[in-house]
């Protein structure tokens, strides 16, 4: 090989060899380009950054759905606050534990700092919706003594010391009141004949709420009255729970009972009076919804609670009834028929009791608010069945 030669071999190898080079460098540096660019921090989002505050206002989200109850309706906000307003005019912001007070609540509404503790109750069928949501432990007073109670964890809870009874409505212990300081009084709408208590309490700082589910004329109105008490003790979907059970048990009652039996509901006093209750009344519409059909359905009409009715025109428009319904805490407590037709003789002539199809209402009729369902399943049974005890029936023989 001449050296002309040589040197142009030698040159077209290092030229080669000088490309290769360079050729990888040149990859080396995209792929470790590549590897930077992957293990770059990724560019921070909003979501990354801390979460401001929700706005301490009352922003509205929806209205609580109520399907029977008219006394009282709710706004819920998006910060968990809920305004009641009863038809009375009361207002109340419940506002959640832990949360401040909105700085647009409404000068006129009361708020209710949760959660609710020391609180006394006087209305027993506020008792049976709050021990229904599992509320009871934030109760500590009423004014109903143990021995006129008929709701077994009411009760149960009053033995133990839980629960205190504090005096009559009309008269209730003001200085273990004081000690106690409850967060909230609820007392019926009976209270309004005894202002002088509610002065007292207003002076003492006590919030009082009346429960006016008495007003309701529907059953199930009542009964939905446990939204109320699920807003109050946070509580809500219990409270939606118990309404839903109920409006269920009740749904299927309305063609149970035979067609066209008829029912008195009544009781007589030691006087001999007797009172039956209004057209109107919500008993007469738990007796219409299990199937029945009300004797005096055309008295009072629009009027509910009960009337003093002249003794012919009880015996004209009951002597004929299929059955009687006799309300046996209210009239005395007759242990039999003979003991009930001696408080009226002309009784011995009605249909019902020559049938023995006399029932009374037990204890806890008036208390069990929660389970009104129930009481009307135990009416539709009253007329199909030949059951002598029910939970809140029973039949007089």
């Amino acid at each position: 090989m001449n050296a002309k030669r040589a040197v142009f071999l030698m040159s077209s190898v290092l030229f080669c060899l000088f490309v290769l080079v360079g050729c990888s460098g040149m990859a080396a540096s995209k792929d470790e380009r590549a590897l930077k660019l992957f293990d770059a921090p990724v560019p921070a989002t909003s979501a990354q950054f801390p979460e401001s505050e929700p706005s301490n206002t009352l922003v509205f989200d929806r209205e609580l759905e109520l399907l029977y109850a008219k006394s009282f309706s709710a706004k819920l906000y998006e910060n968990g606050c809920a305004m009641i307003t009863l038809r009375n005019s009361q207002r109340f912001l419940v506002v959640p534990e832990g949360q401040p007070a909105p700085l647009d609540a409404p000068d006129d509404a009361v708020i209710l700092q949760q959660p609710l503790t020391d609180v006394l109750v006087s209305s027993t069928p506020a008792m049976s919706l709050i021990g229904a949501v599992g509320a009871l432990d934030a109760v500590s007073m009423t004014t109903t003594d143990i021995d006129n109670w008929y709701i077994p964890a009411v009760c149960e809870a009053m033995g133990t010391g839980q629960i205190s009874y504090i005096g009559h409505y009309t008269e209730p212990d003001y200085e273990l009141i004081y000690t106690k300081s409850p967060s909230l009084a609820i007392f019926s709408s009976m209270l309004d004949n005894s202002p002088e208590v509610s002065e007292k309490l207003d002076e003492l700082g006590v919030t009082v709420i009346r429960d006016l589910s008495t007003y309701e004329e529907h059953p199930l109105a009542r009964i939905e009255w446990v939204k109320f008490y699920g807003l109050l003790f946070q509580r809500e979907l219990e409270a939606q729970a118990i309404f839903e059970a109920q409006v269920e048990v009740v749904k299927g009652m309305a063609h149970n009972a035979p067609s066209g039996v008829t029912a008195a509901i009544f009781y007589i006093t030691s006087k001999g009076e007797v009172y039956t209750r209004n057209s109107s009344d919500y008993i007469v519409r738990m007796l219409e919804l299990a199937g029945g059909k009300y004797v005096f359905d055309q008295i009072s009409p629009g009027e509910t609670g009960i009337m003093k009715m002249e003794q012919e025109y009880f015996y004209a428009g009951a002597k004929d009834a299929d059955f009687l319904i006799y309300i046996h805490n209210m009239g005395g407590k007759p242990a039999n028929l003979a003991e009930l037709v001696e408080k009226k003789e002309t009784l011995a002539d009605f249909k019902a009791v020559k049938n023995s199809n006399v029932w009374c209402t037990t204890p806890d009729f008036f208390q069990a608010s929660a389970t009104i369902g129930n009481i009307i399943a135990d009416m539709s049974a009253m007329f199909t069945t030949g059951e002598d005890e029910l939970a809140y029936l029973f039949r007089l023989k």
